[in-house]
């Protein structure tokens, strides 16, 4: 019976774990999503202060 708690509370731990891993995933396809649908060969012509700018539009 004790040792259920400890148990549990890892088991949770391990899911938030695995969510945020998903969550980081979904984040990172959606990046590539945007790259995709961005010209990307356009970025080296921007200066450094505009390519930063474009990045901070960027979700």
């Amino acid at each position: 019976m004790h040792n259920s708690v400890p148990d549990k509370r890892i088991d949770k731990e391990t899911k938030t774990s695995i969510e945020s891993e998903t969550q980081k995933r979904l984040k990172e396809q959606q990046i590539k999503r945007y790259f995709k649908s961005t010209p990307i060969h356009s970025a080296p012509l921007l200066s450094p202060s505009e390519a930063r700018a474009s990045m901070r539009k960027c979700p």
